[in-house]
């Protein structure tokens, strides 16, 4: 049920009909938030890419901080799991790290440098050919 709402809302999204892709979106937050709850390890990536897609459409709403808040909800949910297993989840979290930067930047807040440091710290251990450090 989850996936299919993130999936609505990325399609109501792709249509123009944010406010209605707003309201799937914030749903699969609700239901992956319980899921992930019970099975932190199967339903924390899920988590974060619906954190992921609401942000993105709060973006495109013109709602920077509640966007940023998102996104930052998304990687606190996938850090524990990046830092095990940084292959698996660094297109996720960069995903995640570049759009609330871009978030924080548009309402010229600064990026909580608590919440970004582990996930920098993992990309920096894992060499040059990572995304970028910021």
């Amino acid at each position: 049920m989850a996936g299919s709402l993130n999936n609505l809302a990325n399609i109501l999204s792709a249509l123009g009909r944010r406010e209605e892709a707003l309201e799937k979106a914030v749903e699969a937050v609700r239901i992956y938030g319980q899921l992930a709850k019970a099975r932190p390890d199967t339903f924390l990536p899920d988590l974060a890419m619906s954190c992921g897609m609401r942000g993105v459409i709060l973006l495109e709403m013109r709602k920077q901080m509640e966007a940023a808040a998102s996104f930052s909800q998304g990687i606190q949910a996938l850090t524990p799991l990046f830092q095990k297993t940084p292959a698996a989840y660094a297109e996720l979290i960069d995903f995640l790290r570049r759009n609330y930067i871009q978030a924080c930047d548009s309402t010229k807040a600064e990026p909580d440098s608590a919440l970004l440091a582990p996930v920098v710290e993992v990309f920096e251990r894992l060499g040059p050919n990572q995304p970028p450090a910021q």
